[in-house]
């Protein structure tokens, strides 16, 4: 710096280097109806200088939390992500929730075999159900409505084994 008519005093200022955010995701989840809540975990972004989670100085964990439970109805839940006992010095947290998908479960319908004499009428076809969840029933599942059960046979068809097929 150079001046005619001014003499320089140089002063201090001072640089604050403020935290870096890092954004804390709450991984979204799936789960089929009637299953436990799957494990819950998180996703950590925004690191600088080529940081990871291994070498950035963040320790402890988020809390991680939904209200889903293994009675839950099908539908989509919250997953809650917060600040538990994380900390670092080099950066703040951004908290973003994420999202459990609970599905159905799949039920099977399965014809039950029967047996008739030729000549006379097919019976009543019945089913069985496998895959109920938390304990249900067909009475207690809120099912409405039976399957269609049907065969080819009729009571002309000769001696032989027809297939009983299962539809909604």
């Amino acid at each position: 710096l150079i001046a005619k008519n001014y003499a320089f005093k140089m002063g201090k200022g001072v640089l604050h280097v403020r935290k870096a955010v890092l954004n804390i995701q709450a991984d979204a989840k799936t789960k089929t109806f009637g299953d436990v809540n799957p494990n819950l975990t998180y996703t950590v972004t925004g690191f600088k200088n080529g940081e990871t989670i291994d070498n950035s100085g963040l320790n402890g964990q988020p809390d991680l939390s939904t209200p889903a439970t293994v009675n839950s109805n099908v539908g989509t839940y919250s997953i809650n992500v917060s600040k538990g006992n994380l900390n670092c010095k080099n950066y703040l947290f951004v908290f973003n929730n994420g999202t459990l998908e609970v599905t159905k479960a799949k039920l099977s319908v399965i014809a039950q075999d029967q047996s008739r004499i030729y000549g006379e009428s097919n019976p009543d076809f019945t089913a069985t159900y496998n895959g109920f969840k938390r304990g249900d029933t067909w009475a207690t599942s809120g099912i409405q409505g039976q399957p269609a059960l049907n065969s080819t046979a009729t009571i002309s068809s000769p001696a032989g084994n027809y297939e009983i097929t299962v539809a909604k």
